[in-house]
């Protein structure tokens, strides 16, 4: 890997971009390890293992020294199903799960402030598969090649579902969403520039096209706002005619606040504001209930109706039998 290789390499990954490194069969380390210390990763230490083998049916190995004796070989025993890579692709492993065989592989130093993730972890607690975070981006080292006299790595069931989930997860898409009324600004992903033309962003319902500031930090593009969107909804940016990502911008829930008045605080607001008409309620009287089903349909009449019919009929039959 030359050094040049290594600086446009290391400048993809801290902008964001994905890294796997395989290394070669007669990998020359020290070019390696260089572009690993710009990266921040931890280093190759050291090749291990016996004569190459050769894989042949039912995953069994022999020695190619021609003596016949089966070579040793060390299993991945335990896979992270916590890290992004494997989540939701494994639900549990069991303990007599078909893992991979590693016969030679590179181990690596340690170093703490790598932040080092395994991800296949031999039964010797090297790692065959592991992540590191770097910039905005990750790098991914195996310890093998891709090559079967190393590992059975390459033709495993569980190479295909570890490359696709990596570059799943390669797969950029930034910041969606925006709150109005604050001073946002939208980094770009790579690959979304406009050429030699400027941006615009645009609501077509409402007729809604400026053309923001943009200007270059650290090699990624920015694109300034200042408050310009003030009707929240969905907002296309263009460039070069071309539609680079959509943005939602959404009113800021202030409702969330969950601060309130006392009820002498709202007395006085009423009392300032003269709204003669309101009524401020204890809520722990017991019976709130009550005055609030008064408030909403007004006070019951007619038991006082039947009463007075009653009373009424009751006078009608007095007078009747008093006058005839």
């Amino acid at each position: 890997i030359s050094t040049g290789l290594g600086e446009d390499l290391n400048k993809f990954v801290r902008k964001g971009g994905s890294l796997v490194v395989f290394p070669g069969i007669d990998a020359e380390i020290n070019s390696y390890n260089k572009m690993f210390e710009l990266l921040g990763t931890n280093n190759i230490d050291a090749l291990h293992g016996g004569d190459v083998p050769r894989v042949v049916s039912n995953n069994e190995t022999i020695n190619t020294n021609g003596t016949g004796n089966s070579l040793k070989s060390i299993n991945v025993n335990r896979i992270n199903i916590e890290s992004d890579v494997y989540k939701e692709v494994f639900d549990k492993v069991s303990q007599n799960m078909d893992l991979p065989a590693v016969y030679k592989y590179y181990t690596f130093t340690k170093n703490t402030k790598s932040g080092e993730e395994g991800l296949l972890i031999l039964e010797n607690n090297n790692s065959l598969l592991s992540q590191y975070p770097v910039g905005k981006g990750k790098v991914i080292l195996c310890a093998v090649p891709l090559n079967t006299e190393f590992s059975n790595f390459p033709r495993h069931a569980i190479f295909v579902p570890t490359l696709f989930k990596i570059a799943l997860l390669a797969s950029e898409t930034g910041k969606l969403s925006y709150i109005i009324g604050r001073d946002e600004s939208i980094e770009l992903q790579q690959g979304q520039t406009a050429g030699e033309n400027v941006f615009h962003l645009i609501q077509e319902a409402n007729h809604f096209d400026i053309i923001p500031e943009h200007r270059i930090v650290n090699d990624a593009t920015v694109v300034s706002l200042h408050g310009q969107v003030v009707q929240a909804g969905n907002y296309h940016l263009k460039g070069d005619s071309k539609k680079l990502a959509t943005y939602s911008f959404n009113y800021d829930r202030k409702e969330s606040d969950l601060q309130c008045y006392t009820g002498k605080e709202l007395e006085e607001l009423a009392a300032k504001f003269r709204l003669n008409n309101t009524q401020i309620m204890d809520t722990s009287s017991p019976e709130i209930s009550k005055k609030l089903l008064e408030m909403e349909s007004g006070v019951h009449l007619w038991k006082y109706c039947i009463m007075l019919t009653l009373l009424f009929l009751a006078f009608e039959v007095l007078i009747l039998r008093l006058f005839r």
